[in-house]
């Protein structure tokens, strides 16, 4: 539920408690009552689960980010020891070059 329409099942349950009559005759106010009170309490706990969501999600692509750079730049060097014949380098290289294929632009699988 949106906040316009939190306050407006709110805005119901005060009127519901001062002007009953109005009410329908088969409107279930006692659960109209619960699932008001249910979305009240609620609401905060699932805005702030929403806000934790997008925080951890900002997290991981931050560190995500941080972690390919690093790889890349330790493949570079894997690289240049390769291309310099240095013979440790070669299975490393072998195995991380079909990692780090070039592709089209903007499309590196890891």
């Amino acid at each position: 539920m949106g906040d316009k329409t939190v306050a407006t099942a709110q805005k119901v349950k005060s009127y519901l408690q001062t002007n009953p009559e109005f009410a329908p005759a088969y409107m279930d106010q006692a659960e109209f009552l619960k699932d008001e009170a249910v979305v009240t309490q609620l609401t905060p706990l699932a805005n702030m689960a929403e806000q934790l969501t997008r925080d951890l999600n900002d997290t991981v692509m931050l560190a995500g980010s941080e972690a390919i750079y690093n790889a890349l730049l330790y493949y570079g060097q894997v690289r240049e020891a390769y291309a310099k014949g240095i013979p440790t380098a070669k299975p490393v290289y072998e195995d991380l070059s079909q990692r780090f294929s070039k592709r089209r632009k903007g499309n590196m699988s890891l």
